[in-house]
């Protein structure tokens, strides 16, 4: 039996609209036709294990991304979301594990490197959050949530001079983004 291309993009296009409406049943349904559609088709499994994540359902996330990463071993968004998962549910060595992974696969991945900082900040390994952050901006300069995080290592480490530092550049971010927004 031949797939019918529309019919999978619809179902798939629909349980991200139905997701982002948090109209999770619907998303669910779409997208668990999709895997009996093509069971094969990791981005399915990944997709709905948003949905779970979104519903609290977290051991129903970890196993949609178990076959997602199964299916697509070297999808580092997969490995990453999984860490976010096992992070909500504070088991810390599981999602250093994972978001180690995804930068393994991606470096640049600069998301990954900033729930990786969240992960060891909550678990007071400071040195290492830090170092983790400072990968984020490094990889990401504009990333306004890892220079806060990023001062605030700084500020409990009593670093004051990258503390400043760390504020400039924030107050520089901000101040253009809102001359691109145009605030006034």
């Amino acid at each position: 039996i031949e797939l019918d291309e529309q019919l999978f993009s619809a179902y798939n296009n629909r349980g991200v609209l139905y997701s982002r409406e948090a109209n999770y049943a619907l998303a669910v349904s779409d997208f668990t036709l999709l895997m009996l559609l093509a069971p094969d088709y990791a981005p399915a499994y990944h997709n709905r294990a948003l949905v779970h994540a979104a519903e609290g359902n977290y051991d129903l996330a970890i196993a949609d991304l178990q076959q997602a990463i199964a299916l697509d071993p070297n999808d580092g968004f997969s490995f990453a979301e999984r860490g976010a998962v096992h992070s909500r549910k504070q088991d810390y060595d599981r999602a250093i594990a994972d978001f180690d992974q995804a930068i393994k696969l991606n470096p640049a991945f600069h998301e990954a490197h900033y729930a990786l900082g969240l992960c060891l900040k909550d678990r007071e390994q400071l040195t290492e959050a830090r170092a983790a952050f400072e990968q984020a901006v490094k990889s990401s300069p504009a990333f306004i949530a890892a220079r806060e995080e990023l001062s605030e290592i700084h500020r409990l480490q009593d670093r004051s001079r990258d503390e400043i530092h760390e504020l400039e550049v924030l107050a520089a971010l901000v101040t253009q983004v809102g001359e691109t927004c145009n605030f006034t």
